[in-house]
């Protein structure tokens, strides 16, 4: 009997570690992370080797093309975080072995509205974005 119930313990161990590492919850993490302004938390969704593509909506021609890395990124969140006004949403999850790529959108109210193309990939048993592209459009202040 004994047996039996750390077989099932293990069973339900590995079922909650396989959905907590799943493309899924990648996302919805980063999501959360995000809109919290949690760098730290974005790290246990973000590879160390994360690049971010964007088009600035603030520029023009070559000069709105952009590509910073995970540290780079990071930068961007600052005191003033807590105050913006963020929604996130995501759709479009696609899975075939261990790659991924959902899309999401992510809205600064009355500042911007980015569409993210997020990728994803599977090591060592857990779900990492490792790449997002971006595009930005600007928002008028209600």
């Amino acid at each position: 009997m004994k047996h039996i119930l750390n077989l099932l313990l293990l069973l339900i161990a590995g079922l909650l570690n396989a959905q907590q590492h799943s493309p899924k919850t990648a996302v919805e993490s980063y999501l959360e992370y995000y809109k919290a302004g949690d760098t730290t938390g974005l790290k246990t969704v973000f590879h160390e080797d994360f690049q971010l593509t964007y088009i600035s909506p603030w520029e023009q021609g070559a000069k709105a093309y952009k590509k910073v890395n995970r540290a780079e990124m990071f930068g961007f969140f600052n005191a003033h975080w807590k105050e913006l006004n963020i929604s996130g949403t995501y759709s479009e999850l696609s899975v075939t072995g261990n790659i991924a790529q959902a899309k999401a959108i992510v809205r600064l109210e009355g500042i911007v509205e980015w569409t993210d193309y997020i990728t994803l990939i599977q090591m060592e048993g857990k779900w990492w974005i490792i790449a997002k592209s971006s595009t930005g459009e600007l928002l008028e202040e209600d």
